[in-house]
Protein backbone atom coordinates (compact mmCIF):
# COMPACT_ATOMS: atom_id res chain seq x y z
CA UNK A 1 0.00 0.00 0.00
CA UNK A 2 2.68 2.91 0.98
CA UNK A 3 4.73 1.26 -2.20
CA UNK A 4 1.43 2.49 -4.47
CA UNK A 5 0.78 6.00 -2.73
CA UNK A 6 4.79 6.59 -2.78
CA UNK A 7 4.55 5.96 -7.05
CA UNK A 8 1.41 8.09 -7.16
CA UNK A 9 2.47 10.51 -5.39
CA UNK A 10 5.63 10.82 -7.55
CA UNK A 11 3.52 10.50 -10.52
CA UNK A 12 1.23 13.77 -9.52
CA UNK A 13 4.79 15.54 -8.14
CA UNK A 14 5.44 17.71 -12.04
CA UNK A 15 1.71 18.16 -12.86
CA UNK A 16 1.29 19.82 -9.38
CA UNK A 17 4.65 21.85 -9.44
CA UNK A 18 3.99 22.85 -13.15
CA UNK A 19 0.29 24.23 -11.70
CA UNK A 20 2.17 26.12 -8.85
CA UNK A 21 4.73 27.77 -11.61
CA UNK A 22 1.79 28.73 -13.93
CA UNK A 23 0.24 30.09 -11.46
CA UNK A 24 3.03 31.79 -10.09
CA UNK A 25 4.50 33.42 -13.34
CA UNK A 26 2.01 34.07 -15.99
CA UNK A 27 1.20 37.26 -17.04
CA UNK A 28 -2.22 38.56 -18.39
CA UNK A 29 -1.22 40.12 -21.87
CA UNK A 30 -1.37 38.97 -25.45
CA UNK A 31 2.40 37.82 -27.01
CA UNK A 32 3.43 38.13 -30.48
CA UNK A 33 1.10 36.06 -32.65
CA UNK A 34 -1.83 36.31 -29.95
CA UNK A 35 -2.46 39.35 -31.51
CA UNK A 36 -3.46 38.10 -34.78
CA UNK A 37 -6.32 37.36 -32.66
CA UNK A 38 -7.52 40.72 -32.27
CA UNK A 39 -9.25 41.01 -35.29
CA UNK A 40 -11.34 37.62 -34.83
CA UNK A 41 -12.50 38.72 -31.31
CA UNK A 42 -13.69 41.74 -33.18
CA UNK A 43 -15.57 40.62 -35.63
CA UNK A 44 -17.22 37.92 -33.08
CA UNK A 45 -18.36 40.33 -30.94
CA UNK A 46 -19.69 42.36 -34.49
CA UNK A 47 -20.99 39.23 -35.73
CA UNK A 48 -19.17 39.01 -38.86
CA UNK A 49 -16.85 36.41 -38.21
CA UNK A 50 -16.89 33.57 -41.11
CA UNK A 51 -15.32 30.32 -41.47
CA UNK A 52 -12.76 31.83 -44.07
CA UNK A 53 -11.59 34.04 -40.95
CA UNK A 54 -10.60 30.61 -39.28
CA UNK A 55 -9.28 29.02 -42.25
CA UNK A 56 -7.30 31.28 -43.32
CA UNK A 57 -3.78 30.53 -42.67
CA UNK A 58 -1.45 31.67 -39.95
CA UNK A 59 2.74 30.85 -41.21
CA UNK A 60 1.80 27.10 -42.32
CA UNK A 61 -0.93 26.30 -39.98
CA UNK A 62 -4.31 26.54 -40.26
CA UNK A 63 -5.38 26.86 -36.76
CA UNK A 64 -9.11 26.67 -37.06
CA UNK A 65 -9.86 24.13 -34.12
CA UNK A 66 -7.38 26.69 -31.69
CA UNK A 67 -8.58 29.87 -33.03
CA UNK A 68 -12.45 28.43 -32.50
CA UNK A 69 -11.26 27.48 -28.62
CA UNK A 70 -9.25 30.95 -27.99
CA UNK A 71 -12.20 33.00 -29.18
CA UNK A 72 -14.89 30.97 -26.92
CA UNK A 73 -12.41 31.28 -23.79
CA UNK A 74 -11.90 35.05 -25.06
CA UNK A 75 -15.36 35.96 -24.67
CA UNK A 76 -16.18 33.94 -22.01
CA UNK A 77 -13.33 35.51 -19.57
CA UNK A 78 -13.10 39.17 -21.56
CA UNK A 79 -9.72 37.72 -22.70
CA UNK A 80 -8.40 36.22 -19.41
CA UNK A 81 -5.08 34.60 -20.83
CA UNK A 82 -5.12 32.48 -17.90
CA UNK A 83 -7.99 30.36 -19.22
CA UNK A 84 -6.32 29.28 -22.38
CA UNK A 85 -3.03 28.28 -20.03
CA UNK A 86 -5.60 26.29 -17.94
CA UNK A 87 -6.53 24.80 -20.78
CA UNK A 88 -3.16 23.45 -22.22
CA UNK A 89 -2.76 22.02 -18.74
CA UNK A 90 -6.06 20.39 -19.20
CA UNK A 91 -4.74 19.04 -22.76
CA UNK A 92 -1.62 18.23 -21.44
CA UNK A 93 -3.42 16.12 -18.80
CA UNK A 94 -5.37 13.94 -21.35
CA UNK A 95 -2.23 13.22 -23.27
CA UNK A 96 -0.94 11.87 -20.20
CA UNK A 97 -3.96 9.65 -19.83
CA UNK A 98 -3.71 8.94 -23.23
CA UNK A 99 -0.28 7.73 -22.95
CA UNK A 100 -0.80 6.28 -19.58
CA UNK A 101 -4.04 3.85 -21.18
CA UNK A 102 -1.55 3.02 -24.13
CA UNK A 103 1.24 2.05 -21.70
CA UNK A 104 -0.95 -0.14 -19.05
CA UNK A 105 -1.75 -1.94 -22.31
CA UNK A 106 1.41 -2.84 -23.69
CA UNK A 107 3.18 -4.20 -19.87
CA UNK A 108 -0.47 -5.94 -19.43
CA UNK A 109 -0.17 -7.20 -22.48
CA UNK A 110 3.55 -8.42 -23.06
CA UNK A 111 5.01 -8.29 -20.08
CA UNK A 112 2.25 -9.50 -17.68
CA UNK A 113 2.56 -7.45 -15.10
CA UNK A 114 1.54 -4.06 -13.61
CA UNK A 115 4.50 -1.46 -14.06
CA UNK A 116 3.74 1.36 -12.10
CA UNK A 117 7.31 3.54 -12.17
CA UNK A 118 7.51 4.09 -15.67
CA UNK A 119 4.55 6.79 -15.40
CA UNK A 120 6.71 8.41 -13.48
CA UNK A 121 8.85 9.41 -16.48
CA UNK A 122 6.02 9.72 -18.50
CA UNK A 123 4.79 12.25 -15.92
CA UNK A 124 8.34 13.86 -16.06
CA UNK A 125 8.37 14.32 -20.02
CA UNK A 126 4.58 15.11 -20.55
CA UNK A 127 4.72 17.64 -17.97
CA UNK A 128 8.32 18.91 -18.35
CA UNK A 129 8.67 22.66 -17.38
CA UNK A 130 10.86 22.93 -20.14
CA UNK A 131 7.94 23.61 -22.68
CA UNK A 132 7.94 27.24 -20.93
CA UNK A 133 6.89 28.47 -23.70
CA UNK A 134 3.36 26.22 -24.00
CA UNK A 135 2.34 26.74 -20.55
CA UNK A 136 2.87 30.83 -20.65
CA UNK A 137 1.54 31.40 -24.17
CA UNK A 138 -1.55 30.73 -24.06
CA UNK A 139 -1.27 30.69 -28.06
CA UNK A 140 0.25 27.32 -27.79
CA UNK A 141 -2.98 25.50 -27.12
CA UNK A 142 -2.62 24.63 -30.48
CA UNK A 143 0.15 22.43 -30.19
CA UNK A 144 -1.58 20.10 -27.56
CA UNK A 145 -4.38 20.07 -29.16
CA UNK A 146 -2.52 18.19 -32.34
CA UNK A 147 -0.75 16.34 -30.14
CA UNK A 148 -3.44 14.53 -28.00
CA UNK A 149 -5.72 14.48 -31.25
CA UNK A 150 -2.86 13.03 -32.87
CA UNK A 151 -2.50 10.42 -30.11
CA UNK A 152 -5.87 9.42 -30.29
CA UNK A 153 -5.80 8.69 -33.96
CA UNK A 154 -2.91 6.40 -32.87
CA UNK A 155 -4.55 4.80 -29.96
CA UNK A 156 -7.15 3.74 -32.41
CA UNK A 157 -5.99 2.54 -35.44
CA UNK A 158 -3.08 0.40 -33.31
CA UNK A 159 -6.27 -1.28 -31.55
CA UNK A 160 -5.92 -5.13 -32.21
CA UNK A 161 -9.67 -5.30 -33.47
CA UNK A 162 -9.34 -2.51 -35.92
CA UNK A 163 -13.15 -1.78 -36.69
CA UNK A 164 -14.94 1.14 -39.20
CA UNK A 165 -15.90 3.04 -35.91
CA UNK A 166 -12.42 3.35 -34.88
CA UNK A 167 -11.55 4.70 -38.44
CA UNK A 168 -14.11 7.11 -38.89
CA UNK A 169 -13.11 8.14 -35.11
CA UNK A 170 -9.36 8.64 -36.14
CA UNK A 171 -10.12 10.23 -39.49
CA UNK A 172 -12.07 12.88 -36.92
CA UNK A 173 -9.36 13.43 -34.92
CA UNK A 174 -6.86 13.46 -37.85
CA UNK A 175 -8.70 16.56 -38.88
CA UNK A 176 -8.95 18.23 -35.46
CA UNK A 177 -4.97 17.68 -35.46
CA UNK A 178 -4.14 18.81 -38.89
CA UNK A 179 -6.73 22.25 -38.52
CA UNK A 180 -5.28 22.86 -35.14
CA UNK A 181 -1.34 22.43 -36.39
CA UNK A 182 0.39 21.93 -39.56
CA UNK A 183 2.44 18.14 -38.77
CA UNK A 184 -1.22 17.31 -37.87
CA UNK A 185 -1.00 15.59 -41.45
CA UNK A 186 1.38 14.04 -40.37
CA UNK A 187 -1.28 11.23 -38.85
CA UNK A 188 -2.78 10.57 -42.26
CA UNK A 189 0.21 9.52 -43.56
CA UNK A 190 1.12 7.68 -40.28
CA UNK A 191 -2.43 5.96 -40.49
CA UNK A 192 -1.63 4.69 -43.62
CA UNK A 193 1.10 2.83 -42.43
CA UNK A 194 -0.48 1.37 -39.58
CA UNK A 195 -3.52 0.01 -41.86
CA UNK A 196 -0.42 -1.36 -44.15
CA UNK A 197 1.33 -3.03 -40.97
CA UNK A 198 -1.88 -4.03 -39.14
CA UNK A 199 -1.19 -7.63 -39.59
CA UNK A 200 -3.97 -8.81 -37.48
CA UNK A 201 -6.74 -7.25 -39.91
CA UNK A 202 -8.02 -9.56 -42.62
CA UNK A 203 -6.44 -8.60 -46.71
CA UNK A 204 -9.57 -7.59 -47.89
CA UNK A 205 -10.98 -5.00 -45.05
CA UNK A 206 -7.56 -3.98 -44.71
CA UNK A 207 -7.78 -2.74 -48.36
CA UNK A 208 -11.08 -1.33 -47.31
CA UNK A 209 -9.65 0.29 -44.74
CA UNK A 210 -6.84 1.58 -47.00
CA UNK A 211 -9.30 3.33 -49.41
CA UNK A 212 -11.23 4.90 -46.90
CA UNK A 213 -8.68 6.42 -45.34
CA UNK A 214 -6.74 7.76 -48.25
CA UNK A 215 -9.56 8.94 -49.41
CA UNK A 216 -10.35 10.99 -46.52
CA UNK A 217 -6.52 11.80 -46.96
CA UNK A 218 -6.76 13.44 -49.72
CA UNK A 219 -9.62 16.00 -49.38
CA UNK A 220 -7.92 16.84 -45.84
CA UNK A 221 -4.16 17.11 -47.51
CA UNK A 222 -5.63 19.17 -50.75
CA UNK A 223 -8.01 21.39 -48.66
CA UNK A 224 -5.24 22.49 -46.50
CA UNK A 225 -3.28 23.24 -49.44
CA UNK A 226 -5.25 25.13 -51.32
CA UNK A 227 -4.39 28.47 -51.62
CA UNK A 228 -1.19 27.55 -49.55
CA UNK A 229 1.55 30.57 -49.37
CA UNK A 230 4.59 29.92 -48.50
CA UNK A 231 5.92 32.12 -45.25
CA UNK A 232 8.25 34.69 -46.92
CA UNK A 233 9.78 35.33 -43.61
CA UNK A 234 11.11 31.81 -43.34
CA UNK A 235 14.53 30.42 -45.20
CA UNK A 236 14.59 29.63 -48.44
CA UNK A 237 13.50 25.44 -49.27
CA UNK A 238 16.75 25.99 -51.41
CA UNK A 239 18.95 26.74 -48.23
CA UNK A 240 17.87 23.51 -46.56
CA UNK A 241 18.78 21.19 -49.73
CA UNK A 242 22.07 22.98 -50.24
CA UNK A 243 23.27 22.44 -47.00
CA UNK A 244 21.86 18.95 -45.49
CA UNK A 245 24.20 18.67 -42.71
CA UNK A 246 22.92 21.79 -41.28
CA UNK A 247 19.72 20.22 -41.79
CA UNK A 248 20.39 16.95 -39.89
CA UNK A 249 22.25 18.57 -37.23
CA UNK A 250 18.63 20.98 -36.64
CA UNK A 251 16.66 17.64 -36.69
CA UNK A 252 18.91 15.94 -34.13
CA UNK A 253 19.11 18.70 -32.19
CA UNK A 254 15.31 18.76 -32.13
CA UNK A 255 14.89 15.66 -31.04
CA UNK A 256 17.78 16.23 -28.23
CA UNK A 257 15.70 19.10 -26.83
CA UNK A 258 13.42 16.96 -25.28
CA UNK A 259 15.46 16.43 -22.52
CA UNK A 260 17.22 19.99 -21.97
CA UNK A 261 15.85 23.52 -20.79
CA UNK A 262 16.49 25.57 -23.94
CA UNK A 263 19.47 27.95 -23.19
CA UNK A 264 21.71 24.82 -22.73
CA UNK A 265 24.72 24.65 -25.66
CA UNK A 266 22.54 23.26 -28.47
CA UNK A 267 25.26 20.89 -29.52
CA UNK A 268 24.32 18.81 -25.80
CA UNK A 269 20.79 18.07 -27.50
CA UNK A 270 22.49 17.31 -30.88
CA UNK A 271 24.43 14.87 -29.41
CA UNK A 272 21.18 13.39 -27.42
CA UNK A 273 19.52 13.31 -30.56
CA UNK A 274 21.90 11.17 -32.44
CA UNK A 275 22.63 8.97 -29.70
CA UNK A 276 18.98 8.70 -29.12
CA UNK A 277 18.24 7.73 -32.45
CA UNK A 278 21.01 5.09 -32.71
CA UNK A 279 19.65 3.23 -29.43
CA UNK A 280 16.12 3.52 -30.80
CA UNK A 281 17.07 1.63 -33.91
CA UNK A 282 19.23 -0.95 -31.45
CA UNK A 283 16.72 -1.36 -28.77
CA UNK A 284 14.02 -2.27 -31.52
CA UNK A 285 16.58 -4.49 -33.42
CA UNK A 286 16.88 -6.32 -30.17
CA UNK A 287 13.68 -6.42 -29.60
CA UNK A 288 12.36 -7.66 -33.05
CA UNK A 289 15.69 -10.16 -32.71
CA UNK A 290 13.83 -12.28 -30.06
CA UNK A 291 10.76 -13.16 -32.44
CA UNK A 292 8.28 -12.96 -29.40
CA UNK A 293 6.90 -9.71 -30.67
CA UNK A 294 6.29 -8.17 -33.71
CA UNK A 295 6.70 -4.56 -35.36
CA UNK A 296 3.18 -4.36 -36.24
CA UNK A 297 1.46 -6.05 -33.29
CA UNK A 298 2.05 -4.68 -29.53
CA UNK A 299 4.91 -2.34 -30.53
CA UNK A 300 2.42 -0.61 -33.46
CA UNK A 301 1.58 2.53 -31.17
CA UNK A 302 5.04 3.18 -29.83
CA UNK A 303 6.66 2.76 -33.52
CA UNK A 304 3.85 5.29 -34.64
CA UNK A 305 4.72 7.95 -31.87
CA UNK A 306 8.37 7.88 -32.28
CA UNK A 307 7.63 8.19 -36.04
CA UNK A 308 5.56 11.36 -35.63
CA UNK A 309 8.36 12.83 -33.47
CA UNK A 310 10.74 12.64 -36.20
CA UNK A 311 8.55 13.49 -38.81
CA UNK A 312 7.78 16.48 -37.44
CA UNK A 313 11.54 17.48 -36.87
CA UNK A 314 12.05 16.84 -40.41
CA UNK A 315 9.14 18.75 -41.52
CA UNK A 316 10.11 21.90 -39.45
CA UNK A 317 13.44 21.29 -40.36
CA UNK A 318 12.65 22.23 -44.09
CA UNK A 319 11.18 25.42 -42.90
CA UNK A 320 13.35 26.34 -40.10
CA UNK A 321 17.20 24.76 -40.67
CA UNK A 322 18.65 28.02 -41.69
CA UNK A 323 17.51 29.80 -38.73
CA UNK A 324 20.26 27.90 -36.46
CA UNK A 325 20.05 24.86 -34.15
CA UNK A 326 19.20 27.53 -31.46
CA UNK A 327 15.52 27.97 -32.77
CA UNK A 328 15.71 23.99 -32.65
CA UNK A 329 16.16 24.25 -29.06
CA UNK A 330 12.77 26.13 -28.52
CA UNK A 331 10.41 25.02 -25.83
CA UNK A 332 6.96 24.49 -27.97
CA UNK A 333 8.87 22.15 -29.39
CA UNK A 334 9.08 19.68 -26.55
CA UNK A 335 5.59 18.65 -26.74
CA UNK A 336 6.36 17.01 -29.78
CA UNK A 337 9.71 15.33 -29.11
CA UNK A 338 8.89 13.86 -26.04
CA UNK A 339 6.97 11.42 -28.08
CA UNK A 340 10.06 10.24 -29.24
CA UNK A 341 11.89 9.67 -25.80
CA UNK A 342 8.39 8.72 -24.29
CA UNK A 343 8.64 5.68 -26.85
CA UNK A 344 12.39 5.05 -26.46
CA UNK A 345 11.56 4.64 -22.51
CA UNK A 346 8.79 2.12 -23.48
CA UNK A 347 11.17 -0.18 -25.71
CA UNK A 348 14.13 -0.32 -23.48
CA UNK A 349 11.59 -1.06 -20.88
CA UNK A 350 10.39 -4.04 -22.47
CA UNK A 351 13.78 -5.19 -24.06
CA UNK A 352 14.34 -5.49 -20.14
CA UNK A 353 11.67 -6.95 -19.22
CA UNK A 354 10.93 -10.16 -21.85
CA UNK A 355 12.76 -13.32 -22.16
CA UNK A 356 13.57 -14.86 -25.26
CA UNK A 357 12.52 -18.15 -26.41
CA UNK A 358 14.11 -21.05 -24.22
CA UNK A 359 14.20 -19.01 -21.25
CA UNK A 360 17.06 -16.64 -21.74
CA UNK A 361 17.23 -13.24 -21.26
CA UNK A 362 19.31 -10.47 -21.85
CA UNK A 363 23.12 -10.52 -20.80
CA UNK A 364 23.79 -8.79 -17.58
CA UNK A 365 26.29 -6.55 -18.81
CA UNK A 366 23.77 -5.36 -21.48
CA UNK A 367 21.25 -5.14 -18.90
CA UNK A 368 23.31 -2.83 -16.66
CA UNK A 369 23.97 -1.02 -19.24
CA UNK A 370 20.49 -0.29 -20.36
CA UNK A 371 19.39 0.30 -16.84
CA UNK A 372 21.73 2.89 -16.87
CA UNK A 373 20.78 4.51 -20.05
CA UNK A 374 17.28 4.50 -18.75
CA UNK A 375 18.32 5.94 -15.59
CA UNK A 376 20.52 8.74 -17.62
CA UNK A 377 17.26 9.63 -19.42
CA UNK A 378 14.93 10.34 -16.81
CA UNK A 379 17.87 12.37 -15.01
CA UNK A 380 17.97 14.43 -17.86
CA UNK A 381 14.53 14.81 -18.39
CA UNK A 382 14.27 15.62 -14.21
CA UNK A 383 17.33 17.95 -14.21
CA UNK A 384 15.62 19.98 -17.43
CA UNK A 385 12.43 20.16 -15.74
CA UNK A 386 13.68 21.65 -12.40
CA UNK A 387 16.39 23.95 -14.23
CA UNK A 388 13.42 25.49 -16.30
CA UNK A 389 11.82 26.87 -13.34
CA UNK A 390 14.35 29.93 -13.51
CA UNK A 391 13.09 30.22 -17.11
CA UNK A 392 9.17 31.12 -16.15
CA UNK A 393 10.51 33.60 -13.48
CA UNK A 394 12.81 35.29 -16.55
CA UNK A 395 9.52 35.36 -19.09
CA UNK A 396 7.38 36.31 -16.41
CA UNK A 397 9.86 39.70 -15.81
CA UNK A 398 10.34 40.24 -19.27
CA UNK A 399 6.25 40.29 -20.11
CA UNK A 400 5.20 42.10 -17.12
CA UNK A 401 6.44 45.80 -18.12
CA UNK A 402 5.30 45.52 -21.05
CA UNK A 403 1.79 44.67 -20.15
CA UNK A 404 1.54 47.76 -18.22
CA UNK A 405 3.27 49.67 -21.22
CA UNK A 406 -0.09 48.84 -23.06
CA UNK A 407 -1.74 51.42 -21.07
CA UNK A 408 0.36 54.61 -22.35
CA UNK A 409 1.95 52.65 -25.63
CA UNK A 410 4.72 55.39 -25.27
CA UNK A 411 7.81 52.98 -24.65
CA UNK A 412 8.42 51.15 -27.59
CA UNK A 413 11.68 48.74 -26.41
CA UNK A 414 8.92 47.17 -23.94
CA UNK A 415 6.36 47.19 -26.20
CA UNK A 416 8.44 45.17 -28.47
CA UNK A 417 8.51 42.60 -26.44
CA UNK A 418 4.93 41.64 -26.85
CA UNK A 419 4.01 42.73 -30.28
CA UNK A 420 6.32 41.76 -33.12
CA UNK A 421 8.18 43.47 -34.99
CA UNK A 422 6.97 47.04 -34.29
CA UNK A 423 9.37 49.01 -35.35
CA UNK A 424 9.37 47.75 -39.01
CA UNK A 425 5.61 48.24 -39.37
CA UNK A 426 2.80 50.64 -39.26
CA UNK A 427 2.72 51.42 -35.56
CA UNK A 428 -0.75 52.33 -36.35
CA UNK A 429 -1.76 48.56 -36.56
CA UNK A 430 -0.67 48.07 -32.91
CA UNK A 431 -2.72 51.21 -31.92
CA UNK A 432 -5.76 49.68 -33.73
CA UNK A 433 -5.28 46.35 -32.10
CA UNK A 434 -4.84 47.91 -28.39
CA UNK A 435 -8.19 50.48 -29.31
CA UNK A 436 -10.28 47.53 -29.96
CA UNK A 437 -9.18 45.82 -26.17
CA UNK A 438 -10.04 48.71 -24.64
CA UNK A 439 -13.57 49.48 -26.44
CA UNK A 440 -14.40 45.83 -26.18
CA UNK A 441 -12.69 45.66 -22.41
CA UNK A 442 -10.93 42.67 -23.07
CA UNK A 443 -7.73 42.04 -21.65
CA UNK A 444 -5.58 44.63 -19.70
CA UNK A 445 -8.63 46.63 -20.14
CA UNK A 446 -11.33 44.53 -18.46
CA UNK A 447 -12.94 45.82 -15.33
CA UNK A 448 -11.22 42.46 -13.16
CA UNK A 449 -7.72 42.92 -14.40
CA UNK A 450 -5.15 43.52 -11.61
Amino acid sequence: MMKRILTWSLILIPFLFLIVMVAKYRVDVPAWDQWALVPLLEKSFDGTLTLNDLWAQHNEHRLVFPKLAMIFLARLSRWNISYELALSILLATGIFCALAFCLEKTFSSLLESELRWPFVSLSLMVFSLNQVENWLWGWNVQIFLNTLSGIGVIILMTRKRLRWRNILAAAILGIIAAYSYASGLLFFVIGALVIILSVSVPKKRRFLYALFWSSISTVVIYSYLYHYRTPPQHPSLSLTLNSLLQYLKYVLTYLGAALFSSDVNPLMAFLAGAAGGLLFVLVLTMILATKTIRAGGDLLPYLALSLYALLTALLTGIGRAGFGTVQAMSPRYVAFSSLFWISLVVLMIILLRIDEPGGRQLARPARILLGCILGLIVTLSAMSSFHSRLLFKERCQFLDPARRELFSLKNEELLERIYPHLREIDRREMEQAVDVLRKKRLSVFRSDSP
